[in-house]
């Protein structure tokens, strides 16, 4: 699945072209032998969202993207994004547990390989955990998470 999909003609499986009018955002087939209709004028159509990342959602690209902008640069909390974009709260909180899903995926396909043949990787691991009212014994949720990093090495891994 990708951002904005490129389909193909469902009838001939031949390239569709984007047709962006004020409601009716999508591809069309160009081809007479996809023509339908009683005077062949109506032509095969996809919508722009099908079979893209927006498939099933009701909110608008516009508002999506600036959510997604956001998200990505940490502009403020929950509240504030739904209060900017007239969103309820719980959208919010939807839509960045998906985005949180598209970039482990992303890094689950692709993951970032360190190391190799005279390089130095530096390995950490921490452990956390909530403690019960900020004091006591510890409590039995808790979460190892490990790491490396390769020295002089700049990219995200």
């Amino acid at each position: 699945m990708g951002l904005i999909s490129t389909p193909l003609c469902p009838s001939c499986q031949g390239s569709m072209t984007p047709r962006n009018e004020e409601h009716h955002n999508g591809w069309v087939c160009n081809r007479r032998s996809c023509r339908t209709g009683p005077t062949n004028e109506t032509k095969v159509y996809v919508p722009a969202r099908k079979g893209s990342f927006f498939d099933k959602s009701n909110l608008g690209e516009s508002t999506v993207f600036a959510l997604t902008y956001f998200w990505f640069h940490d502009i403020g909390n929950v509240k504030d994004k739904a209060y900017e974009l007239h969103m309820n709260p719980r959208t919010v909180v939807q839509w960045e547990k998906c985005f949180r899903e598209v970039c482990a995926e992303h890094f689950r396909r692709n993951p970032p390989i360190i190391g190799g043949f005279g390089c130095e990787v530096e390995i950490g691991e921490t452990l956390v955990t909530r403690r019960k009212y900020n004091r006591g014994r510890w409590v039995r949720r808790h979460q190892w998470l490990s790491g490396g990093n390769e020295r002089g090495r700049v990219e995200l891994s």
